[in-house]
Parts: structure tokens; sequence; C-alpha cells
């Protein structure tokens, strides 16, 4: 089991070091000896689209949706969709501005899909382990000084919340829900301005998963 959750560890790092929000490598889990036994794919096919009540993304083939803030940037990173507030500046190259960011307090909501292909029945995916870990505290939340991490609903599935904390201030904030060997996957990135965690409490509330 500690192999397991150490595993899972590390894919939590990597979704959390990328800067603001990327982590972009297909990847494969292996063995010491070098054998794959899991697979982990990014969900793509993402649609963003106008309606009657607002912007919206979604993903067909995962059975997701959610509402774009008003206003807000949608950029589309093929493995993963990013929303960023209206105040975001880019260089002529697209690249996303970090000092504007932090002067402006730009606010940032990274979607991801991940799907888990079990190679070997007798190791746990992502999913799984991350369902144990909601079990393990749905009653005995985990938190510190540094961290806070709880279960909460969206849209009636329970899901695994990880907070980030800087001298009493929210700074990170991930969300995970496991479906079957799938994992939806939100986070703020960096939070540089209060605003931004009720942005994404409201984009939470606007998460729909049929699957």
């Amino acid at each position: 089991m500690d192999r397991k959750f150490t595993i899972f560890v590390i894919v939590l790092l990597l979704l959390a070091a990328g800067g603001v929000f990327w982590w972009w490598s297909t990847k494969e889990e292996e063995t010491e000896e070098g054998e794959t036994f899991y697979e982990i794919e990014f969900a793509k096919e993402y649609t963003i689209r106008d309606t009657s009540e607002g912007k919206v993304v979604e993903n067909k083939e995962e059975g997701f949706f959610a509402m774009v803030p008003d206003g807000w940037v949608v950029k589309d990173y093929a493995r993963e969709i990013v929303l960023f507030s209206p105040e975001v500046e880019f260089d002529e190259n697209g690249k996303f501005l970090l000092e504007n960011a932090k002067e402006n307090g730009v606010c940032g909501i990274s979607i991801q899909i991940t799907k888990c292909k079990k190679v070997d029945p007798e190791i746990e995916t992502d999913a799984e382990v991350l369902r144990h870990l909601i079990a393990e505290i749905k009653n005995n939340p985990i938190e510190t000084e540094t961290k806070k991490q709880e279960v909460v609903m969206i849209d009636n599935k329970l899901a695994s919340q990880k907070i980030n904390l800087k001298e009493g201030e929210i700074k990170y904030i991930l969300v995970e829900i496991p479906v079957d060997n799938t994992v939806y996957s939100f986070s703020t990135g960096t939070v540089f301005a209060e605003k931004c965690v009720q942005e994404f409490d409201k984009f939470l509330e606007s998460v729909k998963i049929n699957k």
C-alpha cells in the first residue's frame, strides 16, 4: 500500500508543480523492472460553445459539462482546458504572463480529465487510490498550518479537496473526483486574489459529470 500511495502523491505533486497550471506529458507508470502496469491517458475533444445561459465547456465522451465565468478567457491546451479571468495578458507567442497575474490578481481554473487503463489487476490505478483516500479522510479530514484536505460533494459525487495555505491564506486548491477509472481534476493554480477562491467555488457548482 505504501508504494501505491507514493505513486499517487507523485502524481499530485506533478499536477501542482508546473507553475500555474501545466502538466502535459502523457505517461506510463512502470515498475522497477521496467514493466508497465498501468497507463494514464489525457481526455481530449473538449468543446467550448455559447448558450443562452453563457459560455460552457464540455467533453461529451467523458460526460463533463461546466459553465465558464462571465468574460473569462478560455484556452484549449489539448490535454487540459484553462480558464483565465479578464485581467489576464499573454505575450506575442500566446504565453501566459505570470508577472501580470501577480500584479493584477488574475484568476485561473484548470480542467483536466485523466483516464487510467488497468494493465495489472493487482495494481491500483490513481482513481482507485483516490477513492481509498476519500474513504480515509471522509471522517478524518486533514488540517495543518499549511494544508487542509477534506471530502466535498461535486454534482452528488464524492471528491477530494486539497487546499494549500500560507500564513492562513489560501494559495492553491485542487479538487479531484474519481469515477470508475477516470479522474476529473480542477485546480486554481496559484491564488493571487481572494476573489479567485469565490470564482472557483461558483465554477464547481456548475460542474456536471454524467458518467
